[in-house]
């Protein structure tokens, strides 16, 4: 795997949650990603970064341009050290909320990708790593 481009925001409050949606966009356009695929991956990195600020009080968002058996991609990985996830199977079923929500923000997001990765540990944190390929 080459990295090609990487850029990384602390994501604090909601000012930063904004921009850092605004760079997966960005990078996703500059990669030319189809309309489809960037509402896609824009939508999921959303949808992480809102749980990243109510669960995991901020954290850290890397964007990267990768490229990988001839294929181009954009990978966008979210980090917190918030309590983390006390069941990682049940928090990816659809409909399982912590917050009185609809309980689709993880299951969605990971439908919306195509390759998703899912790490916590108990008061340490959790780490979200969503990819896309260009077709």
């Amino acid at each position: 795997m080459k990295l090609i481009k990487e850029k990384k925001i602390r994501i604090k409050n909601e000012n930063d949650f904004l921009n850092g949606r605004g760079l997966v966009k960005e990078l996703a356009e500059e990669i030319e990603l189809s309309d489809l695929v960037k509402t896609k991956i824009t939508t999921a990195s959303s949808e992480i970064l809102r749980n990243m600020l109510i669960h995991g009080k901020g954290g850290v968002i890397i964007i990267r341009i990768i490229e990988k058996d001839n294929k181009i991609g954009l990978e966008v990985i979210c980090k917190d050290k918030g309590v983390g996830i006390p069941d990682k199977e049940l928090a990816l079923q659809k409909g399982f909320s912590t917050n009185k929500s609809l309980g689709l923000g993880l299951p969605g997001a990971k439908n919306l990708v195509d390759e998703f990765q899912l790490k916590s540990e108990l008061n340490k944190g959790t780490v979200v790593k969503l990819m896309v390929w260009k077709q």
